[in-house]
């Protein structure tokens, strides 16, 4: 017997809901407040698909009204980025371009057309998809995030830990010292593994590697570094065998087993220390 599933993932499994739409960052949270079954849309891309699949809400929180959530500064020390910023504008902003070039470039390998234009950072980093590469490429730049919740107002967080359920993803903030960042996405979805650094009078500063793909979530290890650019290449298989020590055991699943990623993690590791090494 031949069985056939339909519309596993469908519109007309989308259950009626109220719109709300906010033109403040208090408003949004006042909305949070009201309800656990409350949810915020940026783009939408991931909400939606939550939604076809039958997932309900009492009320969906719109944000594109909220001009503060769009903004992006620079403070003198530190960017800050809006979490409505869509991936397409992370790659030409001229803020962005000028004090984070790295990231800039490399955000241009992110996604589709559709995603890019339509798809927020903000989105990205809440959602959290194992693959999702806004939260390695964000720890790896040493980022923070600002929330919000109508209890406590405005507070900075790491971004280490998931954004609690009720509170606003208002920016996104990384450090704009002399900064490098890296990535090797060869084996996404199944691994990618970003290197950031600072470097200062020509020196590398801590290493900051940080993986997605490998978890449920990313993680990430800060490894200290006292040598320069011409002796990492020499120091990089050490350093890789470290970090994948140090990172705590992947999940195995239908792209990869558990043994092969913590491999691949030491060799994508490597491979980016020599190339960091090489462009000092």
């Amino acid at each position: 017997m031949t069985m056939m599933l339909t519309g596993l993932r469908s519109r007309k499994h989308i259950a009626p809901f109220d719109l709300a739409w906010p033109t403040s960052v208090e408003e949004c949270c006042a909305w949070l407040a009201r309800s656990a079954r409350t949810a915020v849309m940026a783009g939408g891309l991931d909400l939606i698909d939550r939604m076809k699949t039958g997932e309900s809400f009492d009320t969906i929180v719109e944000l594109s009204g909220v001009a503060d959530l769009a903004a992006i500064h620079d403070t003198g020390h530190e960017l800050v980025i809006g979490a409505l910023t869509t991936h397409d504008l992370v790659t030409r902003h001229p803020a962005i371009g000028l004090q984070l070039p790295d990231f800039a470039r490399l955000w241009r390998q992110i996604a589709n057309p559709r995603v890019r234009y339509t798809g927020t950072i903000g989105g990205n980093l809440v959602s959290a998809l194992p693959h999702y590469d806004a939260l390695p490429a964000l720890l790896a730049l040493g980022g923070t995030a600002t929330i919000a919740t109508a209890a406590s107002g405005t507070q900075r967080i790491a971004l280490a830990e998931p954004i609690n359920d009720g509170a606003l993803l208002v920016d996104l903030r990384i450090p704009t010292s002399p900064r490098r960042l890296l990535a090797d996405r060869s084996l996404h979805p199944a691994l990618a593994v970003y290197l950031g650094t600072d470097i200062s009078d020509g020196r590398i500063g801590a290493l900051r590697i940080a993986v997605g793909g490998a978890y449920a979530r990313a993680r990430s290890v800060t490894i200290p570094y006292r040598g320069s650019g011409q002796s990492l290449g020499g120091d990089a298989a050490s350093i890789a065998q470290e970090v994948a020590a140090t990172l705590p055991a992947p999940r195995s699943d239908g792209l990869a087993t558990s043994v092969y990623r913590r491999r691949m993690i030491e060799v994508l590791t490597r491979r980016l220390l020599v190339r960091l090494g090489s462009e000092m």
